[in-house]
């Protein structure tokens, strides 16, 4: 498991230079994971959020730069997307309540038959 808790510490910080700079730390751990599952043909590897945090919106008026623009300093209700690389991952595609997600790692694994859908 690779945590990326300094990107919620930028979102409530209204940062986005330090909220880059860790996307890019946790982009190359995924990166490292997904090689992993490449080799080894067996592991699952998912990449999701709890929650976003900031309510990060990009603007990009005519004729100027990309800009940055916050909505808070909190967590937001912005919908959050779920990755899923290597056996099992076409579980874990479309729009889930994220409760259903241990409950399909469990299936995923073979550990217990699915209860969704």
């Amino acid at each position: 498991m690779s945590e990326g808790s300094q990107i919620d510490w930028a979102g409530h910080d209204n940062n986005v230079k330090y909220m880059l700079a860790e996307f890019a730390d946790f982009d190359d751990s995924v990166a490292a994971a997904i090689e992993f599952a490449k080799q080894d043909k067996e592991t699952l590897i998912l990449v999701t959020a709890d929650h976003a945090t900031g309510g990060l919106v990009l603007q990009k008026p005519r004729g100027s730069s990309v800009r940055a623009q916050w909505t808070t300093t909190s967590h937001d209700l912005s919908s959050i997307n779920i990755y899923a690389y290597g056996p099992g991952a076409e579980k874990f595609s479309g729009v889930m309540d994220n409760t259903e997600i241990f409950d399909r790692m469990l299936a995923s694994s073979g550990l217990r038959e699915p209860r969704f859908k």
